[in-house]
């Protein structure tokens, strides 16, 4: 076994890494979990199936702060997009290893209740976290172009999981991680945010000739 098929049998990349941008591997198109999952770089993010937006609209999605005098709800419009990110802006602000996070447009969250209570603390310029004055529970974070992410730990429902609207699709500037080498998870590894965001929308690949989104490896 040459030096190098030894490296790769125990899990270390191999030398020729890549983070090329190529389609994403083809899905099965009669499983209606997949059909929710679609992702191309050259269009916007959704996680919804067309014509889901009614479904938003009569069931929005509503949060609250851990003393509960603090609640958002969406507008009905749908979110964008919804996973992990491990930039260190995300990082640092919300002292996590990583963020898990489902992203509304500029608005589509409406204060509730808590008027006076909510507080705003800007991170930096780019980066302003809306939190719970009273118990501390932050709400949703907003960035420069005002989307609004709020985290999934607060859109489990009664029975602690996640909604299946909410199921994350993929991961944002992956090369920043700090978890482990790679997760093995089958969701989309972005090098930086998906084209919706401002990102380039590429990819993250196990090696040049790699059509598959996961697992990968990337230059760090």
């Amino acid at each position: 076994m040459s030096a190098k098929e030894e490296l790769k049998e125990v899990g270390a990349p191999p030398e020729d890494k890549s983070t090329l941008s190529k389609p994403p591997l083809e899905v099965n198109e009669s499983d209606p979990e997949e059909e929710l999952f679609r992702l191309k770089p050259s269009e916007e993010v959704q996680i919804h199936k067309a014509g889901e937006p009614g479904d938003w609209a009569r069931s929005p999605l509503t949060v609250s702060c851990l003393c509960k005098k603090v609640q958002y709800a969406s507008t009905g419009s749908p979110p964008v997009f919804s996973g992990y990110c491990h930039c260190r802006d995300c990082r640092s602000s919300c002292n996590v290893p990583l963020c898990a996070f489902v992203v509304f447009k500029p608005g589509a969250l409406e204060l509730k209740k808590g008027e006076g209570t909510v507080k705003t603390y800007k991170v930096r310029p780019t980066r302003s976290n809306v939190f719970c004055g009273e118990c501390g529970q932050q709400m949703f974070t907003k960035d420069k172009e005002g989307f609004e992410c709020i985290p999934l730990a607060l859109c489990l429902d009664e029975a602690g999981n996640l909604p299946k609207r909410l199921k994350p699709q993929g991961h944002q500037f992956y090369p920043q991680r700090v978890i482990g080498t790679w997760l093995e998870d089958k969701l989309v590894k972005y090098v930086d945010l998906p084209q919706i965001f401002g990102g380039t929308g590429n990819f993250c690949y196990l090696d040049a000739d790699d059509k598959s989104p996961s697992p990968c490896w990337d230059m760090i």
